[in-house]
C-alpha cells in the first residue's frame, strides 16, 4: 500500500505466464488504488515486440523518482508465509510470536483524536494460506477472516505520529484497548537501532496490546 511497485516485462514473456500475471497483478492494484487513492503507487510497462530480456533502464529512472515513507499513516499488512516464515513486525507494528495463519492487519492513526485504530484478523482455522495469485476476480483478502487473538501486537510511536505529551487511545477491532499517556524511553531507541539498523525505524514509545476476545 506504501511502497510504490513497478512491473517491465516484454509482451512475449508467456512462460509461466508472466505477462497475464503481471497485467491481472496490476488489475487488481489499480482496484485497491480506486478505493484508496493515496495509496498503491504503482505501474506495468508491457514491452512490446520483446521476450524475457528487456530494456531495464526506465524501472530505475521511475523509482528514483519516489520518496520512502516509513512512517505512514496507514498500514495494510498482508503477513503471509515467505519461504513458510511469516513475519513479526511491519513498519510501526510489530508482533511478540509469528502467526500460525495468513494474517491481515491494518492500522491507521488519527491525529484529530490522538488515536491509533487497528482491525486485526487472520485466517479461519484450517486455511493457512491465501491464494497465491490475485486478481480482479479474487475476493477481498478480508472476507473470511475471524479476528486475531493469542499474540501481543506492538505500536511504536513517536512525536512526529502523535502527541505523545497528550493521552493515546488505541482501538482494536472495534474496542478501546489502550488509552493513557505513553512514556519516552532511551531503551526502545536502543532496541529499534540494534533490531533494524534503520534510522527510519526508531521510535522511542511502544504500546504493546493482548490480541484477545476480551
Amino acid at each position: 500500500r506504501n511502497t510504490a511497485f513497478r512491473n517491465d516485462t516484454g509482451e512475449n514473456d508467456t512462460m509461466f505466464g508472466r505477462v497475464t500475471l503481471a497485467r491481472e497483478a496490476h488489475d487488481f492494484l489499480a482496484m485497491l488504488k480506486r478505493d484508496d487513492p493515496e495509496g498503491f503507487d504503482h505501474m506495468l510497462m508491457i514491452h512490446e515486440g520483446r521476450g524475457h530480456g528487456i530494456d531495464y533502464q526506465p524501472g530505475p529512472a521511475w523509482i528514483a523518482t519516489k520518496r520512502r515513507n516509513p512512517k505512514p499513516d496507514v498500514l495494510r499488512w498482508f503477513n503471509f508465509a515467505l519461504d513458510g516464515e511469516r513475519r513479526t513486525d511491519f513498519s510501526w507494528l510489530s508482533l511478540a510470536e509469528r502467526p500460525v495463519r495468513d494474517t491481515l492487519i491494518t492500522a491507521a492513526i488519527n491525529r484529530g483524536d490522538n488515536q491509533v485504530v487497528v482491525t486485526a484478523m487472520i485466517n479461519p482455522p484450517g486455511v493457512n494460506d491465501e491464494s497465491p495469485v490475485y486478481n480482479t476476480s479474487t475476493p477481498e483478502p478480508v472476507a473470511n477472516r475471524i479476528p486475531y487473538t493469542g499474540n501481543t501486537l506492538t505500536v511504536h510511536l513517536d512525536d512526529e505520529m502523535l502527541d505523545l505529551s497528550k493521552p493515546v487511545s488505541v482501538v482494536v477491532n472495534g474496542r478501546e484497548a489502550f488509552s493513557g499517556v505513553v512514556g519516552r524511553k532511551t531503551s526502545h531507541l536502543a532496541d529499534d537501532i540494534a533490531r533494524h539498523g534503520d534510522p527510519g525505524r526508531v521510535w522511542p514509545a511502544r504500546i504493546a496490546l493482548e490480541l484477545s476476545d476480551d
